[in-house]
C-alpha cells in the first residue's frame, strides 16, 4: 500500500496515484470555498461546481507525487476538454479516500467475544438510559376520588 489516503486509478491515457495530502487539502479548501465532506456530498449529489471536479482531480495529482504543471495539463485535457460527468466518479473517490481511506484499507476485526463478567462490568459502568416511555397505570391502582362541587367524594 502508499502513502496514507493514496488510490491509483486509470483516468485519461493511464493510471495515476491521486492523494490530497495536508498541503493539498489547504489549497483544495480554499479554492473550494469548501471542506473536502461538502465538496464529497455536492458531487455525489448533484449541486457540485466545476471547481470541486477541477481542483479535486488536479490537487490529487500532486498530492500523488505528480508536477504542478503536468497535473494542471492534464486536468485541462481530461476535465475541461471532456464531459465533466466523466470526472465525477475520480474526485468523488478521492476525496473518499481521505475521508474514510482507501477501499484496499484493511478494516480491523471485531474483537472476540466477551465472557457474560465482562459484558457485565461494562453495564455497570455503563448503564443503559432510562425508558422516556410514560409508564401506564397498573390495573391494580385504583383511581383517585373525584370530588364533586358539593363536596362530597365519588368512588370510582
Amino acid at each position: 500500500m502508499g502513502r496514507h489516503a493514496e488510490i491509483t486509478q486509470a483516468w485519461g491515457d493511464d493510471d495515476y496515484p491521486f492523494r490530497l495530502g495536508l498541503k493539498e487539502l489547504v489549497e483544495h479548501d480554499e479554492k473550494c470555498d469548501a471542506g473536502p465532506a461538502y465538496v464529497a456530498k455536492a458531487l455525489i449529489d448533484g449541486t457540485w461546481r466545476l471547481k470541486h471536479i477541477r481542483e479535486t482531480v488536479r490537487l490529487g495529482l500532486i498530492g500523488g507525487g505528480m508536477a504542478p504543471a503536468k497535473a494542471l495539463a492534464l486536468t485541462r485535457r481530461y476535465v475541461d476538454e471532456r464531459p465533466l460527468r466523466e470526472s465525477i466518479p475520480l474526485a468523488i473517490a478521492i476525496l473518499m479516500a481521505i475521508l474514510y481511506g482507501p477501499e484496499d484499507d484493511k478494516i480491523p476485526k471485531a474483537p472476540a467475544a466477551e465472557d457474560d463478567a465482562s459484558r457485565r462490568s461494562r453495564a455497570d459502568v455503563f448503564p443503559s438510559p432510562p425508558s422516556m416511555e410514560t409508564p401506564r397505570p397498573s390495573a391494580s391502582v385504583r383511581a383517585r376520588p373525584t370530588v364533586s362541587a358539593s363536596g362530597s367524594s365519588t368512588p370510582p
